[in-house]
């Protein structure tokens, strides 16, 4: 038997005018799990699991000119009895429609610093993505992600680093 307790508070202030719209907002979520399970010796470890999140984002976007702007501050914290692990850094973004809106493009970028116990690392996603719509019921779509972890201590003192890149080509009919 499990028992998750969730409190989650997320206030925003918004600013819009005419040619200009800003909000900010903050998200802060508090997550605690709590295993009864009885599956395990009375010896053995606790399972519970405690996470904090915390993030502090900031939108502007200008429609007359179909142009939008993102930036967040970024916080994790999540511990056990066998593992703390610690996220925290910052992503940036914006996205851009043309041609009447038919297409949409976007970028972002994120840079999080992790530690895991004894292991620390330093995270880069980045992503492109683009939409067209050829009419109503049909798009094409494409993106193209980027992961580059890398780890500060070698393999076998703690995680590997690794880079992963994957790109994606769609198309979309809705009916």
């Amino acid at each position: 038997v499990q028992n998750t307790t969730t409190l989650t508070i997320m206030p925003r202030y918004t600013i819009a005018g005419e040619h200009i719209s800003q909000m900010i907002f903050l998200m802060a979520s508090l997550n605690q799990m709590k295993d009864f399970s009885g599956y395990y010796s009375a010896d053995a470890p606790s399972r519970d699991i405690g996470t904090h999140q915390f993030s502090l984002n900031y939108n502007i976007s200008f429609p007359s000119r179909s142009l939008s702007f993102f930036s967040a501050l970024n916080y994790s914290n999540m511990s056990s009895a066998t593992v703390k692990s610690r996220y925290s850094g910052i992503s940036l973004g914006g996205n851009y429609a043309l041609f009447d809106n038919k297409l949409q493009t976007g970028i972002s970028g994120s840079l999080m610093q992790n530690k895991t116990g004894d292991s620390s690392s330093t995270i880069f996603n980045g992503s492109l993505n683009a939409s067209y719509a050829l009419s109503k019921m049909h798009a094409l779509r494409g993106m193209l992600f980027l992961t580059n972890n890398r780890s500060e201590v070698n393999v076998s003192g703690g995680y590997p680093s690794f880079r992963e890149t994957r790109a994606e080509i769609s198309y979309q009919f809705t009916w």
